[in-house]
């Protein structure tokens, strides 16, 4: 890991969550589990500087996994601005998958951007983090789509005596006797082949690359390869066809 922060753990709570995935994009669909992306950006909300960026680690997923479907209005054309707008001409109605009632712990921590190198305080950063997300985050947070506004908490007060790498594994040992409590398990799936990120004109031709890894939710947790982890990310290449 790259110099930065000592792990942060915070919780994250929704109504509803659509992490889209991009093989089905004509009718949203959602996967089961956050996004490395969705994560990133629910960090953002909270407090975001140019001197680091946000790595999420991990996600404790905390609630069993609902699917709601509602059908939307959008629409169709790309340019709205023409006149007479007629609404029923133009809407076209889609079907999106949420997840319902999602409730996570997660695990992150930030490294050093060196774009603002006079700004790499770390007592200051992880102080504003813990003042911004106490009260609730610097801007809306969502989860996935704008209208799926979420709640970010501190964790729980008793676990501020463990150390800040110890603080996750205690969330994760008290769900579980919770869990065993109750007579269940944490979720255990394969989620498959999952979107990452993007490294953005990477190509030859100067476009993005789409990155993805193999994800898998052990007891609950699932764990979030870092961006320079070659040996477990999968970058997609593309070739343009040629033109006649």
């Amino acid at each position: 890991m790259k110099k930065g922060s000592p792990p942060l753990v915070f919780v994250v709570r929704a109504e509803r969550a659509l992490f889209t995935r991009h093989d089905l994009r004509v009718e949203r669909f959602t996967y089961p589990v956050p996004t490395f992306g969705a994560l990133s950006g629910v960090l953002r909300s909270i407090y975001a500087k140019p001197a680091f960026y946000w790595v999420p680690t991990r996600v404790l997923i905390l609630k069993p996994i609902q699917y709601q479907n509602i059908q939307v209005n959008e629409v169709k054309d790309a340019i709205i601005t023409q006149r007479p707008f007629v609404a029923h001409d133009r809407r076209v109605q889609k079907m999106q998958t949420y997840l319902y009632n999602v409730h996570y712990v997660v695990e992150a921590h930030f490294e050093w951007s060196g774009k603002e190198p006079e700004d790499e305080n770390l007592g200051k950063h992880l102080d504003v983090f813990r003042r911004s997300l106490e009260a609730g985050g610097r801007r809306d947070v969502f989860l996935g789509l704008r209208e799926c506004t979420a709640i970010v908490e501190p964790i729980d007060v008793r676990l501020n005596d463990f150390k800040a790498q110890d603080r996750f594994k205690a969330v994760v040992k008290e769900q579980q006797e919770a869990w065993k409590q109750m007579g269940q398990t944490g979720l255990t799936m394969s989620i498959g082949l999952m979107f990452h990120g993007w490294e953005w004109g990477s190509a030859k031709d100067g476009t993005d690359t789409p990155i993805f890894f193999h994800a898998m939710v052990q007891n609950g947790i699932l764990e979030y390869p870092h961006p320079d982890d070659n040996t477990k990310l999968i970058r997609q290449k593309f070739e343009r066809r040629a033109t006649q």
